[in-house]
């Protein structure tokens, strides 16, 4: 979890995060969405990544940028259904004690 994530933990209600869960849930069982976040999420980065090789040195520091920007949104998706997935189990053992 990056730096950033781990300030909107502490700083977002439980509430912000399920409701975000609950989206993305939908928008992942939407086959339009699964089709934008596969040729964003792995073929775009496997394009940027083939391009490593054969670029310049300023043409690959812009490559990479945009590789970090895909795996911090992939990494967001994750997150959020992971954090989600923390507050219902935490809200569970709450009403097993």
């Amino acid at each position: 979890m990056n730096i950033i994530t781990q300030e909107a933990v502490i700083s977002r209600p439980s509430e912000y995060w399920l409701e975000h869960a609950g989206c993305l849930e939908r928008l992942q069982s939407n086959p339009d969405f699964q089709t934008f976040t596969k040729g964003y999420l792995e073929d775009m980065r496997d394009t940027g990544v083939d391009m490593l090789a054969g670029v310049s040195d300023e043409q690959r520091s812009e490559v990479i940028e945009v590789l970090v920007g895909i795996s911090y949104f992939r990494e967001h998706l994750i997150n959020v259904k992971q954090i989600a997935e923390d507050i219902e189990f935490d809200r569970t053992e709450g009403e097993l004690e």
